[in-house]
C-alpha cells in the first residue's frame, strides 16, 4: 500500500491517494501495525494535506492519525530529510524564513554528501534560495539553474535511500506558490 500511495503522489493522483489513505485508516488497519509504519503513514498523510490542498478537507483525512513522529525523527538513516522539509513547509506562510533557511543550510552541510544525496542536496539549496528570497518570482529566478540541474540528475536507483515522499520538483513548485500566498497577506 505504501508504494500505491507513493506512485499516486508522485503522479499527482490526491484523489487516490486520498482513497488509499483513507482504506488504510479505515476499519482498523492503523492498529494492526507497528509503531514505525504508523508514523510513516502518518508522514504520508502529511505530505498528502501539504499538496493536495483542499482535498483534505473533503476526503477526512485533516486530522492526524498520531500525534507525533518519534520514532521517524530518531531515525538518521530514514526519514529526517522528509520530516525536516515537512516542518520547513509547513510553516513557511508565518514562520521567521531566515532562521528556517539556516536550519536547511545546517542539515544540508551536515547530512547530505556523497553522489547519493544529488537530488536532496539540490533541493534543499533550491528551499534555501526561496527562504533568503522570501519571494516567488527572485525565488524562481536565482533557483533556475539549481532546478535545471535537479531535473537533470538520476533518480535514486537504491530502495534504502531516504524517499521522496513527493518528487522535489513538485515540491519546488508548491514552495513557489506558498510564497505567492505569503506575499499577497
Amino acid at each position: 500500500m505504501e508504494n500505491y500511495l507513493l506512485l499516486t503522489l508522485h503522479n499527482k493522483d490526491y484523489e487516490q491517494a486520498a482513497a488509499l489513505l483513507q482504506d488504510v485508516t479505515s476499519e482498523d488497519h492503523m492498529a494492526k501495525l507497528q509503531a514505525n509504519s504508523q508514523e510513516r503513514w502518518e508522514l504520508y498523510r502529511r505530505f498528502y494535506t501539504l499538496v493536495a490542498g483542499q482535498a483534505v478537507k473533503e476526503a477526512g483525512l485533516d486530522a492526524p492519525f498520531i500525534s507525533d513522529l518519534a520514532i521517524l525523527s530518531r531515525d538518521k538513516s530514514g526519514f529526517n530529510l522528509a520530516i525536516l522539509i515537512l516542518d520547513v513547509l509547513s510553516v513557511l506562510p508565518q514562520a521567521d524564513l531566515e532562521q528556517q533557511a539556516e536550519r536547511v543550510r545546517k542539515y544540508r552541510v551536515k547530512y547530505l554528501k556523497g553522489e547519493k544525496a544529488e537530488r536532496p542536496r539540490l533541493f534543499l539549496r533550491l528551499l534555501q534560495v526561496a527562504l533568503q528570497e522570501q519571494e516567488a518570482r527572485a525565488a524562481r529566478e536565482r533557483g533556475e539553474k539549481l532546478l535545471v540541474q535537479l531535473e537533470a540528475s538520476p533518480l535514486p536507483g537504491d530502495a534504502f535511500t531516504e524517499v521522496e515522499i513527493v518528487p522535489y520538483e513538485h515540491l519546488w513548485e508548491l514552495v513557489l506558490k506558498l510564497l505567492q500566498q505569503r506575499e499577497q497577506k
